[in-house]
C-alpha cells in the first residue's frame, strides 16, 4: 500500500500544475508523506508525458 511508501521522486515538465494537483497526495498517504525530490525537467522520456513518480517501498 502506499504506507509501504518510503521514497517518492517527482519529475515533472510544469512545476506549477505538478503542484495545482498535488493535493491527491493527501488522498493515498494516510499516515505520512514520504521523504523525496520534486524536480522540474526540460522533458521525460515520452514528450506527451508531464509527470514521472518514482518511488520506493520498505516491506519488513
Amino acid at each position: 500500500t502506499f504506507d509501504d511508501v518510503v521514497k517518492e521522486d517527482i519529475f515533472t515538465t510544469n512545476m506549477p500544475k505538478m503542484l495545482e494537483s498535488a493535493v491527491y497526495r493527501s488522498k493515498i498517504y494516510k499516515n505520512h508523506f514520504p521523504t523525496g525530490t520534486w524536480l522540474e525537467v526540460k522533458a521525460l522520456a515520452l514528450p506527451e508525458f508531464m509527470i514521472e513518480i518514482e518511488m520506493e517501498v520498505y516491506k519488513p
